[in-house]
């Protein structure tokens, strides 16, 4: 669960209009939890009358974009990477009310592993318009939101970040987000706790 933004003036008092640029990298993930896995390919595989849907991790992010939409001036633009079915899930997302989808698609990208993926919708954010911060929850469904972090850092070491989890245990992973001294929000928070976080995070 991912969402970067990027503001015009944020959360000052400069006398500037507000704009939040918000994009949410989303995922389509099968409808069900009987998934095989192709032992060729590593990849999952389900029937075909199974119809896949936005991760739930990610309707989090387009859910908590929009909120911050609504709040201020902006617009909420969803990138997701896979084959052509993706589009049905940008679609949905936009009929959740975000406001642009982009497709990022090419058959080189078949099979991709989450660096890979990461490292492709990094580029493909960075043409749609640069962004100051990157929200991203520690546990994330198939990586460490502090590997994510590490790799973003590793492109751009004056990136601003802000971790959030709901776990109080060794998954928070709490010592190394002291240690390296990144910003961190606990959950449950409400809207107004995000904001504060956000501003803390980009001073």
């Amino acid at each position: 669960m991912v969402y970067l933004c990027n503001s015009v003036c944020p959360f000052s008092t400069c006398g500037k209009e507000l704009f939040v640029n918000i994009v949410v990298c989303i995922k389509q993930v099968p409808g069900t939890v009987k998934v095989k896995v192709d032992p060729e390919t590593g990849t999952y595989r389900t029937d075909d009358s199974v119809d896949p849907i936005i991760n739930p991790f990610d309707e989090y992010a387009i859910e908590e974009g929009l909120r911050l939409r609504e709040k201020y001036e902006g617009v909420v633009k969803i990138v997701s990477m896979g084959p052509a079915g993706t589009e049905r899930a940008i679609r949905n997302a936009i009929a959740m009310g975000a406001d642009e989808g982009y497709h990022v698609t090419d058959p080189a990208f078949d099979g991709s592993d989450t660096w890979a993926t990461a490292y492709t919708l990094a580029k493909a954010i960075k043409k749609i318009g640069e962004f100051d911060l990157i929200i991203t929850d520690v546990v994330l469904p198939d990586r460490s939101g502090l590997d994510l972090v590490e790799h973003v850092l590793s492109k751009k070491s004056d990136q601003k970040v802000l971790l959030s989890s709901g776990y109080t245990d060794h998954k928070s992973q709490w010592p190394l987000i002291v240690e390296k001294g990144y910003p961190f929000l606990q959950k449950p928070y409400d809207f107004t706790e995000l904001l504060i976080a956000m501003k803390q995070a980009m001073s």
